[in-house]
């Protein structure tokens, strides 16, 4: 199915599902890492084992969704004994952005080592832009000077946004909380490195430039992520089976089923991911205190609504794509700090509402030009069926016309 075949109303509702979703994930991470008073930080549960159970979790409601589809036990034990073991090839295709996101994450912890948690934020913003240079290169989307406009202004709305959270807090503070939470504010990430606090680089140019180009590094690897997830989930089951299709005996999936299957073979890699980092980063702890040490309900909120973040994403690069997966997370950079005011009182300066004006501009810029590529795409081709009505003028090949006139010079004989 094509991105046209679904309608404006659930495009819509899709985006404002996943904007909504993503708003939640960011309020219930934030308070969930927030220490009250008589606690000590070492009461708080480890992100990593948050994000093992969030990718965990993301396997299991996929599953549950196969299962809507196949509806039956044991074809969905057969789809999945096919489509993610025997057909181990298609499934070896998803490890690509699981790795990627590790790498992503190690540059992440290299690049909180050597900037200010405001450049680190600043400059990885250049991933609204990476996406798009990205799609130009693995999908063949080619964007108008005034979607170029559009993603600049969201870039310096969503930097101003940043800006202005960032301004009135330490900066140590700042890093050593990002460091913390990192791991469970990504989507399909697995954080592998050693927590580090910020410390100035002392004047030395050479370290920040390095965090700076971990951080462009960041970018590009999140943008490949996430344009090479997309191009697969578009994929056809031919194509992507080696012209079988994804299909068991009399059992053939919809484009829905082929989605949940393509969630479980990338989920089942990043489950691999974050198991390995739960050993590497919090080994020692989980050793002592145990691997669910910390959690309660607000915990296990937080990694459901990881998992329907996840499910909300598929379909998003399903049928939008990866620019409008970045605005909605902006619009919900936006929105999660409305509801830090409204659950807080944290109030914001002039630049924070200038950047949300300047988000909200940039998606009216974007999707006004959107429409009017449709239109002109409807009305051209309507004037190419129109061309198809009428006459066309007789073409033959040389070889052909020859022959002819040979045999008309034969009967003429």
């Amino acid at each position: 199915m094509k991105t046209e075949s679904l309608s404006k109303f659930w495009k819509l509702a899709l985006f404002c599902s996943l904007t909504i979703v993503t708003t939640a994930n960011i309020v219930c991470v934030n308070f969930s890492r927030i220490v009250f008073p008589g606690d000590s930080s070492a009461s708080l549960y480890y992100p990593s084992t948050s994000v093992f159970c969030n990718e965990l979790a993301k396997i299991i409601l996929s599953c549950v969704l196969l299962l809507y589809e196949v509806k039956s036990c044991s074809r969905l034990m057969s789809v999945l004994k096919t489509e993610v073991f025997e057909k181990w090839s298609s499934t070896l295709k998803m490890a690509v952005p699981a790795i990627v996101y590790v790498i992503q994450n190690n540059l992440s912890f290299f690049a909180l080592g050597n900037l200010d948690p405001a450049t680190y934020q600043v400059t990885y913003q250049l991933k609204l832009l990476t996406t798009a240079l990205v799609m130009r290169l693995l999908l063949g989307k080619i964007l108008t000077s005034k979607q170029w406009g559009a993603l600049f202004v969201l870039l310096i709305g969503v930097c101003l946004v940043e800006i202005e959270k960032l301004a009135p807090q330490d900066m140590t503070a700042v890093s050593r909380q990002m460091l913390q939470t990192a791991s469970a504010n990504k989507k399909d990430d697995s954080v592998i490195g050693e927590e580090r606090s910020y410390d100035s680089p002392a004047g030395s140019s050479v370290n920040v430039l390095a965090g700076i180009a971990a951080t462009i590094g960041m970018t590009f690897c999140s943008a490949f992520a996430g344009v090479y997830f997309e191009k697969m989930v578009r994929s056809s089951p031919a194509s992507s089976s080696g012209g079988k299709g994804l299909q068991q005996g009399a059992i053939k999936l919809s484009e829905l089923g082929e989605l949940w299957v393509k969630n479980i073979q990338l989920y089942l890699f990043s489950c691999i991911s974050a198991l390995a980092a739960c050993l590497l980063h919090d080994g020692d702890k989980i050793a002592e205190n145990g691997f669910f040490h910390g959690y309660n309900s607000l915990t296990v909120v937080v990694v459901l609504i990881g998992s329907a973040g996840g499910t909300a994403t598929a379909l998003m690069l399903k049928y939008l794509d990866n620019i409008y997966k970045n605005f909605a997370s902006s619009m919900s950079l936006v929105l999660a700090s409305f509801c830090s005011f409204c659950l807080t009182g944290q109030l914001y300066g002039p630049k924070f509402f200038l950047g949300s004006f300047l988000v909200c501009l940039s998606l009216f810029i974007y999707q006004s030009t959107q429409k009017t590529l449709t239109n002109k795409t409807t009305v051209g081709s309507n004037s190419a069926n129109r061309q198809r009505n009428l006459p066309l003028p007789m073409y033959m090949p040389k070889e052909v016309i020859s022959k002819v006139m040979e045999q008309n010079d034969v009967s003429k004989a």
